[in-house]
């Protein structure tokens, strides 16, 4: 089971997204939703480092089967614009554990 954590905290400027897990839903490297997951996880990754001008701080760990993206914005509008691109990519997953919920899990926190 992958579990994500989505979580917004205006109060602070910050947001975060925790992934944790791996779907078993197929054979090791060919299995369909980690894949998925995988891809919406370094995409947003890549976005987040080219949207640092807009972050006082950014923290990105990416293991096999855990990932961790968190941001602190100078301010709101800069939270806004990189809520953005998190909430595009959370949709995907929410899709996927809306498809695949036996797969994977999605939990949603704060102001999101």
């Amino acid at each position: 089971m992958i579990n994500v954590k989505y979580e917004v905290k205006e109060h602070t400027r910050q947001i975060c997204l925790y992934i944790k897990g791996h779907a078993d839903s197929g054979e090791y490297g060919k299995d369909l939703i980690c894949s998925s997951v995988s891809i919406l996880t370094y995409t947003l990754a890549q976005n987040v480092q080219i949207k640092s001008s807009l972050l006082e701080s950014s923290q990105i760990e990416l293991r096999e089967g855990e990932a961790s993206i968190c941001c602190t914005s100078q301010s709101l509008d800069g939270l806004s614009a990189v809520k953005v691109i998190f909430d595009v990519i959370v949709t995907g997953i929410g899709l996927l554990a809306d498809d695949y919920p036996e797969y994977v899990h999605l939990d949603v926190f704060g102001e999101a």
